[in-house]
């Protein structure tokens, strides 16, 4: 059976997502995730970061008490760490 990759990704934003109480209506996690996997592998954290930043959706209006970079710094690790590619942001 194949998994198509990019619903891994998406599953992994999901669930930190859900981790992190962050309410979200699945347009963040797909945006995330087709970002990451375009450009996941060829760019530099810095850069990732702010390809994050201008994803535009609701989640993090509707999550306030949510640190937007924290929560994207947390995230590109996890993603990173799942691909198998060091990273030099955001440490442990």
């Amino acid at each position: 059976m194949y998994i198509n990759p990019i619903f891994s990704v998406q599953r992994l934003i999901e669930d930190a997502l859900e981790r992190s109480g962050i309410q979200d209506d699945g347009r963040y996690s797909v945006a995330a995730a087709n970002l990451y996997f375009r450009f996941g592998k060829q760019e530099s954290d810095d850069e990732l970061l702010r390809r994050f930043r201008r994803i535009q959706t609701v989640t993090f209006k509707n999550n306030p008490q949510i640190s937007r970079l924290a929560f994207e710094k947390q995230l590109l690790r996890l993603l990173r760490r799942a691909s198998g590619i060091q990273t030099s942001c955001c440490p442990s």
